[in-house]
Parts: C-alpha cells; sequence; structure tokens
C-alpha cells in the first residue's frame, strides 16, 4: 500500500475510514451467545482494567480546608482516594486552623499508606507558601510539614481556587454548623 513519489522512493497512503473497515474479517455468522457473551465481558474487564489503570496512574489528590467562627475551628478534607473527614477544635486563627487540616490530611494518608503520588489540594497561599512564612507562632507546624514532605517524596502541596475546593469548604463549614446548633 505504497506509492512510488517523484523521488523514486514510495511513501504510505493514506486509508480512509472505508476501507479500513473493508479490510476488516467479516464476523462469522454460527457466533454462539455464550461466545457473545464472553467477549462482552472481555470488553467490560478491559474498560474496568483501563479505568483502575488510569486511576493509578493519575496522583491521589486530598482536598483540605478550615473555617473558624467564635473560636471554633471545622477542619476537613475529601478524596477520592482516602475519604472523607471533618472535625471540630478549639482554634482562634483561621490560617492555623489551615495548617492544621492539612496536618490532619497528612496524617490520615500516613496511616492509609496510600500508594503513589499524592496531592494536597489547598486554597490558602499562606499555607502553600509555608516555607516563606515567618511568624514563630507557627514554626513547629512548619517543621512537622517539612518532615511529612520529606518522608513522602512524592506528596505534592497545591494550591485550588477557592471555588475548586467545595467538598472540603462544605465539610469544615457543615460541622461549624452543627456546633452551632447544639450550643
Amino acid at each position: 500500500m505504497a506509492a512510488p513519489s517523484d523521488s523514486g522512493r514510495t511513501t504510505p497512503t493514506r486509508q480512509t475510514r472505508a476501507q479500513k473497515r473493508a479490510a476488516l474479517p467479516d464476523m462469522p455468522d454460527d457466533v454462539t451467545a455464550n461466545e457473545l457473551r464472553s467477549r462482552d465481558e472481555i470488553k467490560r474487564y478491559r474498560s474496568h482494567r483501563n479505568r483502575l489503570l488510569k486511576e493509578i496512574s493519575e496522583p491521589a489528590y486530598v482536598n483540605t480546608d478550615a473555617a473558624c467562627r467564635r473560636g471554633v475551628a471545622g477542619l476537613a478534607y475529601s478524596s477520592k482516594a482516602l475519604g472523607s473527614r471533618s472535625e471540630l477544635i478549639v482554634c482562634d486563627n483561621s490560617t492555623r486552623a489551615e495548617y492544621l487540616a492539612l496536618m490532619m490530611a497528612l496524617e490520615d494518608a500516613d496511616k492509609a499508606s496510600l500508594p503513589g503520588p499524592i496531592e494536597f489540594r489547598v486554597d490558602s497561599t499562606a499555607l502553600v507558601n509555608y516555607r516563606v512564612a515567618r511568624k514563630p507562632d507557627f514554626k513547629q507546624l512548619r517543621r512537622w510539614l517539612d518532615m511529612m514532605f520529606k518522608v513522602h517524596a512524592t506528596w505534592r502541596l497545591t494550591l485550588l481556587r477557592r471555588g475548586d475546593n467545595m467538598a472540603a469548604n462544605d465539610l469544615a463549614r457543615s460541622a461549624l454548623d452543627q456546633w452551632e446548633r447544639e450550643a
């Protein structure tokens, strides 16, 4: 299927879809229902396997967030790989609450021993830039984060737009809302 060119060399010609389909062998008429069922099962299996392989090759993600009101913070994370969790703590500073929400997610991911790269997503620029922060209040938190990211070299911290972090944000706010209803 090659045509000679002006230089005397052969160049491959493109086939149309119809030509490719015509080149395929016809399906035999004597295919049984069991064979068809097996072929469908093979297709489903391959589709499922490919979906799993895609999930494994893509980094897992964990969205974290915190919400603070009147000295109480709702910490939360949401993830396909790790699940979701929210917790209430006494906290007077929203930045500290963001740190603690991330730490909660890091600890749970460490305990779960999730394989492969994990992307921890936050909507706080102060948290993403924790290494350059100068506040002495957060020195221990920064050291702890450094230690966790050194132990788990494939883990990354990335910044999300606030609107893209709604699952974790809603969990943190609903924990606070429930606390306020019960108080």
